[in-house]
């Protein structure tokens, strides 16, 4: 009999681990300043839209990244205590003659 049927704490280590480069990943990417004159009028329009747009962007994924680290967290540990219940019920119907 296996001591986890569902959830390998390593393998959810692992995934919080590439989660969290992932949010690095994310805090790496830049834009030059916006105070960069382009020359024209709708270029200059442009990228401010694109410069806040990219802000907007950033803060999502930032707040999505800590969402689900949290969520990645809190499977591994629910999965480990319905595994522990799991495992200790069967233990316990197997030792109990039909």
């Amino acid at each position: 009999m296996t001591a986890s049927f569902a959830c390998d704490p390593a393998e959810m280590t692992r995934l919080k681990d590439r989660h969290d480069t992932l949010r690095g990943t994310v805090d790496e990417i830049t834009l030059p300043s916006g105070a960069i004159n382009w020359g024209f009028l709708v270029v200059n329009s442009g990228y401010s839209k694109l410069e806040s747009d990219a802000k907007r962007r950033r803060d999502t994924m930032h707040k999505w990244c800590d969402q689900m680290s949290g969520a990645i967290s809190k499977t591994s540990s629910d999965a480990q205590a319905g595994d522990s219940h799991w495992a200790s019920v069967i233990e316990k119907d197997r030792r109990t003659s039909l």
